[in-house]
């Protein structure tokens, strides 16, 4: 194939796949357009774990390059969870009626959003029980000491997309060797929870924008 500047965005013709950029769409990943951008968050995030996932298990089978697939690996789990918890806190805010300026929360820190979101989850999920979520692997204790332990190896979003500092230090240099065993199993479930925290979590928005819709009706003269 020659490759000529501008074909990455470019269709191939019928029966080729194709990407579908939702956020830019306003849909969600079933081109539910009710939805709007509100969810975007979450959708990518649950493509960064199910990435990582498949990532996890390409390494747990053997494949090459395992000291280096290491920092890919890890950084897909990171950034999904900064990119779930900003989307846990977006809805937190609107089931409390707090403000949340457009494009807000920013930067790479989580443990505030954390902080701020994990007293809320296990009454989201109980409140979905009727419906068809996957369960959360872990509890949100679990999840809190897995959630400090990556902070702590990266508490700025840096030091699994670049080998050293600005500074020249190493940014793992406390880190001599990692179990691909236990970084495939602490990670993997780690994202099917987020996945199910967040569908619960829009299934409690979307429950209360009806009830609001609902008041709203009753309200309005006949």
């Amino acid at each position: 194939m020659t490759y000529k500047k501008g074909d990455i965005l470019a269709l191939r013709g019928a029966g080729h796949p194709v990407f579908y950029l939702s956020p830019n769409l306003g849909w969600d990943d079933k081109h539910n357009a009710a939805l709007g951008e509100d969810s975007s968050f979450r959708y990518i995030a649950e493509g960064f774990f199910e990435a990582g996932a498949e990532l996890a298990a390409a390494c747990h089978a053997g494949g090459g390059k395992l000291d280096f697939k290491f920092y890919p690996l890890l950084y897909l789990y990171r950034h999904g969870i900064e990119l779930g918890l900003k989307q846990l806190y977006r809805w937190r805010c609107e089931l409390l009626g707090e403000r949340l300026e457009p494009g807000k929360p920013t930067g790479h820190p989580y443990l505030k959003l954390w902080e701020a979101v994990h007293p809320l989850l296990e009454g989201w999920v109980a409140d979905a029980q009727g419906i068809a979520i996957r369960r959360p692997h872990y509890s949100v204790q679990e999840a809190d000491a897995l959630l400090r332990d990556i902070d702590a190896l990266d508490p700025g979003g840096f030091s699994f997309r670049y080998p050293k500092s600005q500074k020249g230090r190493p940014l793992l240099g406390s880190v001599e060797a990692v179990s691909v065993q236990t970084v495939h199993d602490a990670l993997v479930p780690l994202g099917h929870t987020f996945e199910a925290w967040m569908a619960a979590a829009q299934h409690t928005v979307e429950l209360e924008r009806f009830a609001l819709g609902e008041r709203k009706r009753r309200k309005e003269p006949r």
